[in-house]
């Protein structure tokens, strides 16, 4: 590492070790008790178990060895923002940001709440692997606690974009309820008066290629919308059973075909018809087209309120 990248790190380190102490929310890395395996990883880093001042949770560390130096400081650029988004915002259906250990020549930890119920996508991929979906009362709720949580955002002052939302960043709760995480992507927009529908100078292919908005894809300039057209591809996957862009094993050529020709999955196989008729409107190629979070929920609130009929959970 070149001696100005590696100064560079660690006055990174340093801000955000002051910043933490500044804030409240620095936690000495000694108060913290790991368990010895990893359950999960990815390119910037692992997730364990962990316990602090007797609390379940989860610690997300970073990995320091990575040979790529651009891609290091990238990985403690999107904690920091990751940091920066969550410890301003408290909601039911946003995961709980507990505090970070940031010193400087060690692995990075952020500490969140502990989620039993694992992930979204896992549940999903074991519909999918079963040939069943969930039971409509079940989607509905996720549904609308995905809505929820992201209506909060939208409507916080400056908003904030996900911009990576798919299954594996929505968390389960041991009573089976939402919290969105991962914010390492998001942005709080702060340009001067703005208003929802704005659209802003964030281009670049940021998030998931089977969740993106073919704006983003297509590198235009995009507001708010990107994250309603994610929230239908993943509520789409709820209500079939059927993982989107499936037949096509490269994510990055369904993207291409989402942007260019309008490519979606078949919404013929959601039988609801008020989660239909909404899908097709929250993926809409024009991002105006797309309702906002408010209206999502309260259609959604309109459903949760009809009386259920009887689920049959097997894939026709």
């Amino acid at each position: 590492m070149a001696n100005d990248e590696k100064d560079e790190k660690e006055d990174v380190m340093v801000m955000l070790q002051m910043k933490g102490l500044n804030e409240r929310w620095a936690i000495k890395r000694e108060e913290m008790m790991f368990e010895k395996n990893r359950f999960a990883f990815g390119a910037g880093g692992d997730l364990f178990r962990a316990k602090w001042r007797g609390l379940d949770c989860v610690a997300k560390t970073l990995a320091v060895d990575i040979a790529d130096e651009r891609k290091q400081r990238q990985n403690l650029v999107d904690l920091a923002n990751e940091i920066k988004v969550l410890s301003t915002l408290r909601h039911p259906h946003l995961v709980m940001f507990l505090g970070a250990c940031f010193q400087v020549g060690k692995a990075p930890i952020l500490l969140i709440e502990y989620c039993p119920g694992g992930n979204l996508e896992k549940k999903l991929i074991q519909h999918t692997a079963n040939a069943t979906r969930m039971k409509t009362k079940e989607a509905l709720q996720h549904t609308t606690d995905l809505a929820v949580g992201l209506n909060f955002l939208h409507l916080c002052k400056p908003p904030v974009i996900h911009r990576d939302l798919k299954p594996s960043n929505i968390l389960l709760t041991a009573d089976n309820r939402i919290k969105i995480t991962d914010f390492g992507l998001s942005k709080f927009i702060n340009k001067k008066n703005a208003k929802q529908n704005d659209k802003y100078v964030l281009t670049g292919e940021t998030g998931s290629y089977r969740f993106m908005a073919p704006e983003v894809y297509q590198h235009k300039e995009y507001n708010e919308k990107v994250d309603v057209y994610s929230f239908a591809i993943i509520v789409y996957w709820m209500f079939t059973g059927y993982k989107p862009y499936a037949d096509n094993p490269d994510p990055k050529a369904s993207a291409r075909a989402v942007a260019t020709v309008g490519k979606r999955p078949n919404v013929e196989h959601v039988k609801h018809k008020g989660v239909h008729k909404l899908l097709s409107e929250c993926w809409a190629q024009n991002p105006d087209d797309r309702p906002s979070f408010e209206v999502v929920v309260d259609e959604l609130t309109k459903y949760n309120d009809q009386p259920k009929k009887k689920d049959s959970c097997t894939l026709q």
